[in-house]
C-alpha cells in the first residue's frame, strides 16, 4: 500500500486520492490489530486474567520499590549532611542496589499477598491441591489415594477432563483413572507423545506431537530418569488456557503422587514377599512334621517285624 501511494503521487496530483489512500494502510492496519485481538481472546490464546496478575504483581512491586527510594533518600538526606554532591550521588546508588536487592527476595510474598486478595480464587484452589498433595503420602490404599487424587485434579482444574496412565511390566502404560471417553485402556511405550514426554520430562501439548491421545496437555511422571506414570489433561470446560503457574503446580503434583503410588506399590510388595515368606516357612515346618512323622511310622513298622 505504501507502494502504491507513492506510485499515485508520481502519476497523479489529486489530493483526495492520496489522502484516501494513504489512511487505508492504516485502517487494514488497525483492523487486522483488532481482528487478531479478538482471535486471541476468543481461542483462549493468552489469558486475560493471567496478564491482569501479571500486571498488577509487577506495578505493585515497581511503585513500591519507588516509593522506597523516595522515603529513604528522603530520611537519608535530612539526616546526612553532605557538602560535596557526589556523595549523595553514591549515598543514592547504595539505597538503589539495596532496594532491588530486598524487593527481589521480597516479591514472591509480595506476590502471594496479591492473589490472596485480589485472585483469591487462584489461591483457595491452588492452596486446597496442594494440601491434598501433602496430606497424601499418608494415605494407605492405591485405590483411595487415586480415588482422591482425580478428584482433587478435577477441582483444581474446574472439572478439566483427565486421564491417569502408569507404567506395567510389559512395558505399556496402562489407564488407571479416567474421566475423557476416548482416552484407550493402554499406550504403547513408542507412543510419540510418550516419547515426547521422556525427552523432555516436561509439560507437553498434545498438539505439538502426531500422538493418538486425547488431551491438551501432558504431565509427565519422572522416577530415576524414566517416565513412570503420564497425566493427560483436557482442556478447562470455560475455554481457558493453563497458566504458567498452574502448569508448574501440576506438575509437582504429578512428581508427587508418583512418588506416593511407588511408595505404596513398594509396600504392597513387601507385604507379599512377607505373606510369601510365612506360606514358605508354614509349609517347611508342615514338611519338617510329615517327615518326622514318617521317620517314626516306618520306626514303628520296624519294631513290629522284628
Amino acid at each position: 500500500a505504501p507502494l502504491l501511494v507513492s506510485g499515485i503521487r508520481l502519476w497523479t496530483m489529486d489530493e483526495k486520492l492520496i489522502q484516501a489512500l494513504t489512511w487505508a494502510p492504516r485502517t487494514i492496519g488497525l483492523t487486522s490489530m483488532l481482528i487478531f485481538a479478538y482471535a486471541a481472546l476468543r481461542h483462549r490464546v493468552l489469558s486475560a486474567r493471567f496478564a491482569l496478575n501479571r500486571v498488577v504483581v509487577y506495578g505493585a512491586a515497581s511503585i513500591g520499590m519507588i516509593l522506597s527510594f523516595a522515603i529513604i533518600e528522603w530520611f537519608v538526606h535530612h539526616l546526612i549532611k553532605f557538602s560535596d554532591y557526589e556523595n549523595y550521588v553514591f549515598i543514592d546508588a547504595i539505597i538503589v542496589v539495596t532496594i532491588i536487592l530486598v524487593f527481589h527476595r521480597l516479591r514472591n510474598t509480595g506476590e502471594k499477598f496479591i492473589e490472596k486478595i485480589f485472585f483469591h480464587e487462584w489461591h483457595v484452589r491452588e492452596e486446597t491441591f496442594l494440601k491434598f498433595i501433602h496430606d497424601a503420602p499418608y494415605i494407605t490404599r492405591t485405590e483411595s489415594l487415586l480415588d482422591a487424587f482425580a478428584k482433587a485434579l478435577s477441582a483444581y482444574t474446574n472439572g478439566a477432563g483427565y486421564a491417569l496412565y502408569r507404567h506395567t511390566r510389559t512395558g505399556a502404560y496402562e489407564r488407571t483413572a479416567a474421566s475423557m471417553p476416548k482416552a484407550p485402556k493402554q499406550v504403547d511405550a513408542n507412543d510419540p507423545l510418550l516419547i515426547k514426554l521422556r525427552a523432555s520430562q516436561a509439560v507437553v501439548h498434545c498438539s505439538d506431537t502426531d500422538t493418538s491421545l486425547p488431551g491438551h496437555i501432558a504431565i509427565p511422571n519422572i522416577h530415576h530418569g524414566e517416565l513412570d506414570g503420564v497425566v493427560l489433561l483436557d482442556i478447562k470446560p470455560n475455554g481457558e488456557t493453563y497458566r504458567p503457574d498452574e502448569l508448574k503446580t501440576l506438575a509437582f503434583a504429578a512428581n508427587q503422587i508418583g512418588l506416593d503410588f511407588r511408595a505404596l506399590r513398594m509396600e504392597w510388595l513387601r507385604q507379599e514377599k512377607d505373606q510369601l515368606c510365612r506360606e514358605k516357612d508354614q509349609l517347611c515346618r508342615e514338611k519338617d512334621q510329615w517327615l518326622q512323622d514318617k521317620k517314626e511310622l516306618l520306626a514303628m513298622i520296624g519294631k513290629k517285624q522284628d
